[in-house]
């Protein structure tokens, strides 16, 4: 209930399919009645992309995850891609960004297809695109992902995870 009340501002989530419009599957691989491979399942995930303000997505960078398409919509990006999302009759929002082991992503305001914002240190575009099931809009220029700020590496080790029970680093 404090998801549908909208008291989560960010959720992180994975799956191990996501497509051009930020939809995830975690269900199943192949068609869903006789699947190659039977997944987890939706958990809380649906809701996190239902009524959490900005999600993020945290995978690495495979062409087996990013896919044209899912084989199975378990939680709805931008489902096709513009104003498809709310003329489904869900709420505005979506997928925020989607950070990778190479670069991230976030997606474009009038598409809602992924947009690639920053590489990585030492990670070519070619790296990235020879691992992507489609092409991500391109920007202009494509910066690079800075490295964190020494407030964002005190917040982790004292305040978010003091114990380094998500963290090992």
């Amino acid at each position: 209930d404090m998801l549908a009340r909208g008291q989560f501002d960010v959720s992180f989530d994975s799956a191990p399919q996501i497509d051009r419009f930020g939809n995830l599957n975690i269900t199943a691989i192949g068609d869903y009645r006789r699947p190659k491979v039977r997944l987890v399942g939706c958990l809380a995930q649906p809701d996190h992309f239902a009524f959490v303000r900005r999600p993020i997505i945290i995978t690495d960078l495979k062409k087996r995850t990013f896919v044209e398409r899912v084989d199975f919509v378990t939680s709805a990006g931008y489902l096709e891609g513009g104003d498809s999302r709310t003329k489904a009759g869900l709420r505005p929002g979506g997928p925020w960004k989607v950070i990778t082991d190479k670069a991230v992503f976030g997606f474009d305001s009038e598409s809602k297809a992924m947009r690639l914002e920053t590489l990585h240190p030492n990670v070519k575009l070619d790296e990235v695109l020879d691992v992507m099931g489609f092409r991500p809009v391109l920007p202009d220029t494509i910066g690079s992902t800075g490295p964190p700020t020494a407030e964002q590496v005190r917040l982790i080790r004292q305040e978010i995870d003091p114990n380094r029970v998500l963290l090992i680093a």
